[in-house]
């Protein structure tokens, strides 16, 4: 345990250089107000160093492990082969910046059984990699937990991909119950606040949030490539991410696994090209129970992959259901938040029971008619007349 001290200057080592904590009997606690803080290693782990089932804690309020330099691996820390790695209760990992080629500029996992658990107002924030993962670098099967209010991977730097964490090689990341990733606006080639790739590599968003990401250039919040798959349920929130060219929200790659969502909110999510809110070049897309609301024109687009987009049983800000501007149905009426017409209906799974080619009246369909899925009121666009012409309260 160490209480109250900072551990700092540690230099020209090759892991480590703060501290090494190597072992299943190896337990280190950092507290009341402790910091590792301007260590320099050259490989991994310039502040801690965690190997071999090795524990470490960073708890409370004021207790860091901040401003190290630049590890080619987990500027903060790395955890290897089995460690456990738990910040929590208002601790920090924070400001620490890559060398070039780095990965993992807050916190780097590697290994089956090894962990990161993000908890009870912890933050990962301010680090930046070069390469991949500025807040955090998961791979070879490792898991990262963020969970609980206050809880967040939030503002890490610009970053090649994964500006907040980046997961590879079946690395599995849980983002629940209040926990967030958020505010990421640095440069980022692809998924500013996740990126996910490989087979066996899962995010799961479970009544938690990705928002506020920016600046990719395909998925804002969400980027998906190599069979990698994406679940967002139970109240969880897609919002106010942006991408450059494609998948403001969610971008499901040509080789990306299968996306579900449900009982979710996608919203106020924006692109510079196509699926503002969620952009299927490839994989399977399954949406339900959830409100698409307020995304920039073109929010869902399906270019590509193993079956078309299922999107029926969802509210689009309108009784109308989703604008669709080919459709001669009544779709092309709609005020409701839009499918790319480039696209035949069929792509999107929406059916619709009723057509209203006059536009005299709302066609009748597969979508809510209701907000049931916990849209509030300012996820219902003001209409000022039939067409997609709406107005949208800010979140």
């Amino acid at each position: 345990m160490i209480a109250g001290l900072t551990i700092q200057g540690g230099d020209n080592i090759n892991s480590g250089a703060g501290i090494q904590v190597i072992g299943a009997t190896s337990i280190l606690t950092l507290q009341s107000g402790a910091r590792v803080t301007a260590n320099d290693a050259v490989s991994f782990g310039s502040g801690i160093f965690a190997s071999t089932n090795a524990q470490v804690t960073v708890t409370g309020t004021g207790t860091a492990v901040t401003a190290n330099l630049g590890a080619t691996n987990g500027g903060g820390i790395a955890a290897l082969s089995g460690a456990d790695v738990f910040i929590q209760d208002g601790a920090t990992v924070s400001n620490h910046t890559g060398t070039p080629g780095s990965s993992g500029g807050g916190v780097y996992l590697s290994g089956t059984g090894t962990t990161l658990t993000v908890q009870n107002g912890g933050t990962i924030s301010g680090n930046d990699a070069t390469t991949f993962g500025s807040g955090i670098f998961a791979v070879s099967n490792a898991q990262v937990t963020v969970t609980g209010t206050g809880s967040a991977v939030t503002a890490n730097l610009g970053a090649n991909r994964g500006a907040g964490i980046y997961a590879q090689g079946g690395a599995d990341v849980f983002i629940q119950s209040g926990g967030t990733v958020s505010n990421h606006t640095g440069a980022t080639n692809n998924g500013s606040g996740v990126y996910l790739t490989d087979s066996g590599s899962t995010l799961t968003v479970d009544n938690a949030s990705i928002s506020g990401n920016t600046n990719a250039g395909f998925g804002g919040g969400i980027y998906a490539s190599t069979s990698a798959a994406v679940t967002v349920q139970n109240g969880a929130v897609i919002s106010q991410n942006a991408a450059t060219t494609s998948g403001g929200g969610i971008y499901m790659a040509t080789s990306a696994g299968a996306l579900s969502v449900t009982a979710s909110r996608i919203t106020f999510n924006t692109a510079g090209g196509d699926g503002d809110a969620i952009f299927q070049a490839g994989g399977s897309s399954a949406v339900s129970n959830s409100c698409i609301v307020c995304n920039g024109d073109n929010a869902v687009d399906y270019s590509g992959g193993t079956t078309p987009l299922t999107l029926g049983g969802n509210w689009w800000g309108s009784v109308w259901g989703p604008y669709h501007s080919t459709s001669a149905n009544g779709l092309q009426c709609s005020p409701g938040d839009s499918l790319n017409g480039a696209n035949a209906l069929a792509n999107y799974g929406i059916s619709v029971t009723t057509p209203s080619a006059s536009c005299s009246a709302a066609p009748v369909g597969n979508w809510l008619t209701v907000a049931t899925a916990g849209c509030t009121g300012n996820e219902i666009p003001t209409v000022s007349s039939i067409g997609h012409a709406r107005t949208c309260v800010g979140p």
